[in-house]
């Protein structure tokens, strides 16, 4: 799937109210923490995201958490998969697995979901129904081409 593809289908989720970001911005780093410790505790974790990388996974879930309470109050598509291709293609870089977004996402969406009210949560479930759906399209964009952001740079070849 191409990336205007996804872009596409994207524009499809219901924007979140502001908020539903400001929410999850105020416990944005409760939540990443919760989920640092939970991953934590995964058998396979080193085999996810690589020898030596427990620091930097917490602080792509502060990351993960604070970019998704941003793109939640104020809702853009193509941000948000502009974002997604380039947080998964500079992890990938530095030895995170494919599999790992597959069990960090539902496990995010959980703790997220027990910290926002039923009425604002669905539109963050939907978010990360989403990414979960459409992960198998995403990780082949990030071999196949730079990220926006990476276009945008002055150190690019």
């Amino acid at each position: 799937m191409q990336k205007s593809q996804l872009i596409l289908s994207a524009e499809q989720l219901a924007p979140p109210p502001p908020i539903a970001g400001q929410l999850l911005s105020s416990k944005s780093d409760y939540i990443a923490q919760c989920l640092s410790q939970s991953l934590a505790a995964h058998p396979e974790l080193e085999a996810l995201i690589g020898e030596g990388n427990f620091d930097l996974m917490e602080s792509y879930h502060r990351h993960h958490i604070h970019n998704l309470s941003a793109i939640s109050e104020l809702f853009d598509a193509k941000s948000f998969v502009e974002n997604t291709i380039w947080d998964l293609r500079t992890h990938l870089a530095r030895g995170f697995q494919p599999q790992y977004w597959s069990t960090m996402f539902p496990e995010a969406e959980n703790y997220i979901l027990s910290e926002l009210d039923t009425q604002l949560s669905q539109y963050v479930a939907a978010m990360y129904e989403w990414l979960i759906d459409n992960l198998d399209h995403l990780v082949p964009l990030c071999s196949e081409e730079i990220s926006f952001y990476e276009a945008l740079s002055p150190l690019k070849e």
